[in-house]
């Protein structure tokens, strides 16, 4: 996990599971947007982009003086979770504490 500056990086929109994505460039690599946090919510941003580091992902957590911003590398990404080869449990895991930090993300 690599925490930067969020003016280090570049934003750009993609398809993917049937709407448009938010993703980002640093460093020649690409990276898709997961969630933002406020700067009180730090550790909240930090354990998320742990849980999804689990899956030997590489990920970014971008850092400005109002939030913190989770991205995953579009290398990692499976669009449906079913066909990961990681197991089910993770999945539960992550799925649980997405859900228990959605009242504190900023869309």
């Amino acid at each position: 996990m690599l925490l930067i500056n969020e003016a280090l990086v570049s934003p750009f929109k993609f398809w993917s599971t049937g709407q448009i994505q938010q993703g980002m460039r640093f460093r020649n690599e690409l990276f898709r947007y997961i969630a933002k946090f406020e700067r009180t919510h730090r550790q909240q941003a930090f354990d998320l982009a742990w849980i999804h580091s689990q899956n030997d992902a590489s990920v970014v957590v971008t850092v400005t003086q109002l939030h913190y911003t989770v991205w995953e590398s579009l290398r990692s990404f499976n669009p449906s979770p079913q066909a990961s080869s990681t197991g089910s449990d993770l999945r539960i895991l992550l799925d649980q504490i997405e859900d228990d930090i959605k009242l504190k993300v900023i869309d």
